[in-house]
Formats: structure tokens, C-alpha cells, sequence
């Protein structure tokens, strides 16, 4: 299998203002399956997505935001595993968050997060 040399070009761009460890780039068939239990289509198992972890949680929104601006078309920021998962997929587009057991759309999720910080009491 050959990893998409558009993919290493966004992900270096990504890399160099937010460092990060890749932690999953391909996969085998029977490692998608078997081991993290992943999906039949994943572009990990055509060299065309890569998962990573940042030394800081906070670095993981950021990351994502600017992903979706280099044109990653699969983006899901997985605070339940702590991780980035990019891809290069063509449109449908997938923008997801994942935290506390429940799934949103990334624009959704910025939404939220905006509405609480405006309706916080400030001290």
C-alpha cells in the first residue's frame, strides 16, 4: 500500500504548527478489523488517513479547526480516546466531535462551546 502523497502534504502543513504523534497511518485489513474494530471503508487501509495525539488536550479543537481548513474532508476529534483522526476523503464531508459518549458535528460543537462561554457568569 502507498500513502497518499496529497494526505503527507496536509499533514505536514498540520504538523508544522501543531506537533503531534502519529499513532495509526495504515492498517491491515485484519488490525482494522480485529483489533480497532474500525470501519470495512476506512481510508486507513488505503493509505489515506492518519490518527494523532497532541502532548496537550487542549491543542486537539485547534488542530481540527485548521485540518478542515487545509481540506481534510474526514476530521473527528475523539476526546473519549484523546485523539485526531484526518482523512482525504471527497465530499460528503465528516467534521465530528466525540466527547463524554456523544457525537456532533464540529460546526455544532464550536456552536455550543460559544453559547456556554457567552452565557457563563464571568468573575
Amino acid at each position: 500500500m502507498q500513502i497518499s502523497y496529497v494526505l503527507i502534504d496536509k499533514l505536514n502543513a498540520l504538523l508544522a504548527l501543531y506537533p503531534a504523534s502519529v499513532t495509526r497511518l495504515c492498517t491491515t485489513p485484519y488490525r482494522n478489523e480485529a483489533i480497532v474494530k474500525g470501519a470495512q471503508s476506512s481510508k486507513h487501509l488505503t493509505g489515506e488517513a492518519v490518527d494523532l495525539v497532541f502532548d496537550q488536550t487542549s491543542i486537539l479543537l485547534p488542530a481540527a479547526r485548521y485540518a478542515v481548513s487545509l481540506g481534510f474532508g474526514g476530521v473527528e476529534v475523539d476526546y473519549n480516546n484523546l485523539h485526531l483522526h484526518l482523512d482525504i476523503r471527497s465530499e460528503p464531508f465528516w467534521h465530528e466531535v466525540r466527547v463524554a459518549g456523544k457525537k456532533y458535528t464540529l460546526k455544532n460543537y464550536l456552536t455550543k462551546l460559544e453559547e456556554e462561554s457567552i452565557n457563563s457568569p464571568r468573575v
